[in-house]
């Protein structure tokens, strides 16, 4: 991860990605984004101020965070995009992050 002191050159095998719900954009700013997807959303929350989704990408299940209330219902599908610099990677063994 250039630029945010968190690159390790000397790290071999298999990693998992990870990124916060706060950073994973929906609407007209996931069109914007450098990786853009299609989700499935199975659970939709409603909090006031925040709404909750969770969604599924290659089997595995992530929350997105979006600001307001949403007419998303769950069954749908979720236009997200995301900028893969504001993500860490992890040892996809230990868990710890590279």
């Amino acid at each position: 991860m250039a630029g945010y002191g968190y690159e390790r050159a000397d790290f071999e095998g298999p990693v998992s990605f990870g990124i916060r719900p706060e950073h994973v954009a929906t609407g007209s700013a996931a069109k914007a984004a450098p990786v853009q997807l299609d989700v499935p959303v199975s659970v939709v929350e409603p909090l006031g101020a925040d709404t909750l989704a969770l969604a599924e990408v290659a089997g595995t299940k992530f929350w997105i965070r979006m600001e307001g209330e949403t007419d998303l219902k769950a069954g749908q599908s979720l236009g997200i995009g995301f900028d893969p610099v504001r993500g860490s990677l992890f040892d996809a063994v230990s868990g710890g992050r590279v």
